[in-house]
C-alpha cells in the first residue's frame, strides 16, 4: 500500500472489483486511499458569508439553534478534506466502497439554511459516509454535522440509561453513546458530541441494509438489515475521536 504521507499527492486510487464475494459490497470501484486534493483545495479558499449571523428559535425545547455563516459548499468541502485523511489513517487495512452516490466520506449538505424559511430549514446538517470492507467483513461508517439544537441538560437526560451512556471527550465535551444489537445480531453504535455551537455525530454498524432498492421514506425495521463481520469495523474510541476534532465544527 502507498504510504499515507502521499495521501495527497496520490489521489484517487481505484480498484474494480467486479466480482466481490461479498454480495452486499456494489461492484464497481473501491477506494483504498481517498482522493483529498479537490476538497482540500475547495476547503482552503476564502470563505464567503452567504448569511447574516442569526439564530432560531427551536420550537421543541426553545433553545437557540446559531446558524454559521459559512457558505454550506464550503463546511462540506472542509468535513470532506478531514474525513477523506483521517478515516484511512485510522483503518489502513481497509478498502472503502460508496454508500450513497458520493465518494466515501465525501460529504453532502443533507440540508441548507434558508433565512427565507428559517424554522422548516434549521438546523443545517451535513453527512458523510461509507461502506468499509476488510478480512473481517463488511460494515458502514458515517459522520455528521450540525449547529447545537439542545443543551447538555437534555442531552444528558435524553441518555438516562442503557442502551446509552455519558462520556466525556478528549476535550471534555459531552458525549452520548447509543450502542444496540437487533434480533439479527446488527450491531449499532451512534455517538454524539457536545461542543460549544456544534453537534458532531459519528455512527458504526457491522452489517449493512440489505433491503433492495433503498428507499429513504421508508421506515426500516430489523429484518431489512444483516450482520456481515462480527465486530464493528472502527472502535467507539475512534469514532469520538473523529468527531472530537476541531475540524469537525460548523464554527471554526
Amino acid at each position: 500500500m502507498v504510504a499515507l504521507a502521499g495521501l495527497a499527492l496520490i489521489g484517487l486510487v481505484a480498484l474494480v472489483r467486479p466480482d466481490t464475494a461479498d454480495p452486499f459490497v456494489p461492484a464497481g470501484p473501491s477506494w483504498e486511499l481517498l482522493e483529498t486534493s479537490r476538497f482540500c483545495a475547495a476547503a482552503s479558499a476564502s470563505p464567503v458569508p452567504t448569511i447574516t449571523p442569526t439564530s432560531v428559535v427551536n420550537q421543541k425545547n426553545g433553545y437557540l439553534i446559531p446558524i454559521p455563516t459559512e457558505p454550506s459548499l464550503h463546511a462540506a468541502a472542509r468535513m470532506s478534506c478531514y474525513l477523506a485523511e483521517a478515516v484511512p489513517r485510522l483503518l489502513p487495512s481497509v478498502t472503502c466502497h460508496r454508500l450513497n452516490d458520493a465518494e466515501p466520506f465525501e460529504a453532502y449538505v443533507g440540508r441548507s439554511f434558508d433565512p427565507n424559511r428559517p424554522e422548516e430549514t434549521a438546523p443545517p446538517f451535513f453527512t458523510a459516509e461509507a461502506l468499509v470492507r476488510d478480512e473481517r467483513g463488511t460494515g458502514e461508517v458515517s459522520f455528521g454535522m450540525s449547529p447545537r439544537y439542545e443543551d447538555d441538560d437534555s442531552a444528558r437526560a435524553g441518555c438516562s440509561g442503557p442502551p446509552c451512556t455519558v462520556r466525556t471527550g478528549p476535550h471534555g465535551e459531552l458525549v452520548t453513546v447509543l450502542d444496540s444489537t437487533m434480533a439479527s445480531g446488527v450491531r449499532l453504535v451512534n455517538v454524539s458530541v457536545y461542543k460549544k455551537d456544534t453537534i458532531t455525530t459519528a455512527s458504526a454498524m457491522n452489517g449493512v441494509l440489505a433491503a433492495t432498492p433503498a428507499d429513504p421514506g421508508r421506515a426500516y425495521s430489523d429484518s431489512d438489515y444483516r450482520r456481515t463481520r462480527d465486530d464493528l469495523p472502527i472502535t467507539v474510541d475512534q469514532l469520538i475521536a473523529v468527531a472530537a476534532a476541531p475540524e469537525m465544527d460548523l464554527f471554526p
